[in-house]
């Protein structure tokens, strides 16, 4: 079983990792990975992790708020939310679009 640590050691990890790398466009803060490397990011996770069964890569398919995530025991994290939120919906990234929009969270896994 992966604990709830194991988790937000693994999505600070992958942050620093993305912050220190010179990639296009470039990525600076924790929005900029969500604006661009959030598949990459939650894929890092999964993968440090060693990909257990008890985590899940999570996110939206409809065009304009494409964004993924990993699930742990109820709990959301990315790079915006290293410690994790209770609910997908409270994750940083939703609060930058129209709050009126219809979005849905599936299980997407690994590319």
């Amino acid at each position: 079983m992966t604990t709830q640590q194991e988790v937000q050691i693994a999505v600070e990890n992958q942050l620093q990792e993305l912050l220190d790398q010179n990639v296009r466009p470039p990525v600076k803060t924790p929005q900029d990975v969500n604006e661009g490397f959030c598949w990459h990011f939650a894929e890092r996770v999964y993968e440090r992790l060693g990909k257990p069964d008890d985590v899940r890569i999570l996110g939206t398919g409809i065009m304009n708020h494409n964004h993924r995530w990993i699930e742990h025991n109820g709990h959301h994290y990315d790079s915006e939310a290293v410690t994790g939120v209770e609910t997908w919906r409270d994750l940083p990234y939703w609060n930058r679009l129209d709050p009126h929009d219809d979005v849905e969270a599936t299980e997407v896994g690994e590319r």
